[in-house]
């Protein structure tokens, strides 16, 4: 209900497109910096303490993001907040993610991973729209308060719960020595990340240009949401043979697909052509997981490899914004870089 909108909230409060991009390397940066420090924390004490944890931080970002067009102390130091949402959401992803690749079942590898994928996506169909309605009648202090209030309240089933759940232990020399003996994964991995930031957040934003509507940019993301979970929950259960064969073709097509936005944005076309983004995204991002966590599971610490993989974004997502810091007034660089980067995954 909020991702997307996090960017356009401080366009609107007169950020530049650069302050935005930093803010958000930033957010990143910070994320990759914990990967090895929320992994240990999972291996301590457990993932649901972890969510525990994790929550009451990414409130507090939430409402420091809906104060901040009433305090020019914090626009000051704007980049705290983006510390607080990557340290927070490092600790839902590898909770998650770490218990999602212990029991994923190895016959149904593809089918579960589009589950594991799509699931989420029920909810982001009608957020973005309500995220929209609410920024629009209510502003988005409104917006960020109703979603930290939404966010405690979904913790108290986790919190009540009895016992403890299972979970892979982390090892941090094996998390060293992945980046060792596995550089070609490495090396494709932070191209997916490049990826996945321009269909992400440069998409929202190069949507949002098109008419500044915050409400359009929601319906559009909505449906783009239903598109992808339709596309993951249908496709998982056809590619569990020849995955590799998947990774190459969804990489083709989200080359061609960034190229076309590349020569469609700033029009109306693009808010059309949009909708279909999440169908591109699954035709990559589902195999390409599936090879992932199929991989983790071959190594005695799952929670090892995952920490591995959720840092080696770190450098692909770093020279990505320095390139766009330095040209952010042209949009149609980002998609091109999208364009590169998922052509080379063709590769992998």
């Amino acid at each position: 209900m909020i991702a997307i909108f996090v960017p356009i909230h401080f366009l609107r409060l007169g950020f530049d497109l650069r302050a935005v991009f930093i803010f958000l390397m930033v957010q990143w940066f910070f994320f990759s910096l914990f990967v090895p420090i929320a992994a240990k924390l999972i291996s301590k004490i457990g993932i649901k303490e972890v969510i525990l944890i994790r929550t009451p931080l990414f409130i507090v970002s939430l409402l420091l993001l809906g104060i901040l067009d009433r305090s020019p102390l914090l626009q000051e130091y704007f980049l705290l907040i983006a510390v607080l949402l990557g340290i927070s959401l490092v600790m839902y992803t590898l909770s998650i993610s770490s218990l999602f690749a212990e029991f994923m079942h190895k016959k149904r590898q593809s089918s579960e991973t589009g589950k594991f994928i799509a699931l989420p996506q029920i909810g982001a169909i009608i957020g973005p729209v309500l995220g929209g309605l609410l920024a629009l009648f209510f502003g988005f202090d409104a917006l960020f308060i109703i979603s930290s209030v939404l966010l405690f309240l979904s913790i108290i089933p986790i919190g009540s719960l009895k016992h403890k759940i299972d979970h892979p232990k982390f090892d941090y020399k094996k998390f060293i020595l992945f980046f060792k003996t596995k550089k070609k994964i490495f090396f494709f991995i932070n191209l997916y990340g490049i990826k996945g930031f321009v269909m992400f957040i440069i998409l929202p934003i190069a949507v949002y240009f098109v008419n500044y509507n915050v409400l359009i940019l929601g319906i559009i993301m909505s449906l783009s949401g239903f598109v992808s979970v339709t596309t993951a929950l249908v496709y998982g259960r056809y590619m569990d043979a020849k995955k590799m064969n998947y990774v190459r073709l969804g990489a083709v097509l989200s080359s061609l697909f960034f190229m076309i936005l590349s020569m469609i944005t700033g029009t109306n076309v693009l808010l059309y052509v949009s909708i279909f983004s999440g169908a591109i995204l699954v035709l990559l991002d589902l195999p390409f997981e599936t090879e992932l966590f199929m991989e983790a599971k071959k190594e005695n610490s799952i929670l090892s490899f995952l920490a591995f993989k959720e840092m080696s974004f770190l450098l692909g997502r770093t020279l990505f914004f320095i390139v766009i810091i330095y040209a952010y007034t042209n949009i149609n660089i980002s998609f091109l870089i999208g364009s590169a980067s998922s052509l080379l995954i063709s590769l992998f």
